[in-house]
């Protein structure tokens, strides 16, 4: 029998520890154990009954075939309106783009941006898969810490120490996976100087922006001035604010260029979204 051999880069590629812990989880719990899992981001109530009184109704409609990789055109619609909404943020609809759910967001961001001997920044405690998709495209993914003596926030200085003529991009994550930390709008101003009139992307992974307790507030830094703007992807979801992580929507807005990158690599991979999902994220249900 022939022994044929997989590539190295997928070889190296760790598995995803939040499936894993989810998984584990789901097995004790099938075994009559109780488990209070922490793995996967799921939000502890269902979707709701408008979502999913859009979704029936879709299917009584022609949601059964494809549509534009970016998203129906409705869909495109309410995505520019919640970014304009929430993040005070105007988009074209050629500046934004459905994706099936925020992570293929965020690893068409990296591939499109970095490659092998290229440096990508994130700061830790991370969402597990920054890493491994930094280094899916051959790049190095430089760790700024970012720990609890700190309020699990970084640092400007920290951030300016890490940059390299290497550097391509800097992951902002606010609301924080895992920490939970939310970033005082002084901070991304900070961190938003640091990159300022460079060449370095920034990607700002905003998923939990719904999910805000107290008097913490989410802001997006790609609303601070004309040089943030155009530098920063801005990704987001349905998941995690609405309870649909397994319907698969997520949302990208950013710099034209960035965007038509990643349109071009969805269409070679995922060609678009299910419509009953884009049916179900309609800016007259989920993106209310």
């Amino acid at each position: 029998m022939a022994t044929l051999r997989l590539h190295e880069r997928v070889l190296k590629l760790q598995p995803s520890a939040t499936l894993a812990m989810a998984a584990k989880a789901k097995a004790l719990k099938d075994q009559g154990v109780q488990v209070v899992s922490l793995s996967a981001g799921e939000p502890d109530f269902a979707t709701p009954k408008s979502i999913v009184d859009a979704a029936r109704e879709a299917l009584t409609t022609d949601v059964g075939h494809y549509s534009p990789v970016r998203g129906a055109d409705a869909l495109v619609k309410s995505i520019c309106h919640k970014f304009k909404r929430d993040q005070k943020l105007h988009y074209e609809p050629n500046q934004v783009l459905a994706t099936v759910g925020a992570k293929p967001a965020v690893a068409m961001a990296i591939e499109s941006i970095a490659g092998p001997g290229d440096e990508v920044i994130v700061f830790a405690p991370y969402w597990v898969s920054y890493p491994e998709q930094i280094r899916l495209v051959g790049a190095k993914p430089v760790v700024v810490e970012a720990g609890a003596s700190h309020g699990y926030l970084p640092t400007s200085a920290a951030l300016r120490a890490a940059i390299t003529p290497r550097t391509k991009a800097v992951i902002i994550n606010s609301p924080n996976n895992p920490s939970g930390a939310v970033y005082p709008e002084s901070l991304l101003r900070e961190l938003m100087d640091v990159v300022k009139n460079t060449q370095i992307w920034v990607i700002s992974d905003e998923i939990y922006e719904h999910l805000v307790f107290d008097d913490a507030k989410h802001v997006s830094p790609a609303s601070f001035s004309e040089d943030a703007y155009s530098r920063t992807l801005v990704i987001s979801g349905a998941s995690k604010g609405y309870a649909m992580t397994g319907w698969r929507i997520g949302f990208a807005g950013g710099p034209k260029e960035l965007i038509d990158a990643m349109v071009k690599l969805q269409g070679q991979r995922d060609t678009c979204l299910p419509g009953i999902t884009q049916a179900a994220s309609s800016l007259s249900r989920a993106s209310r």
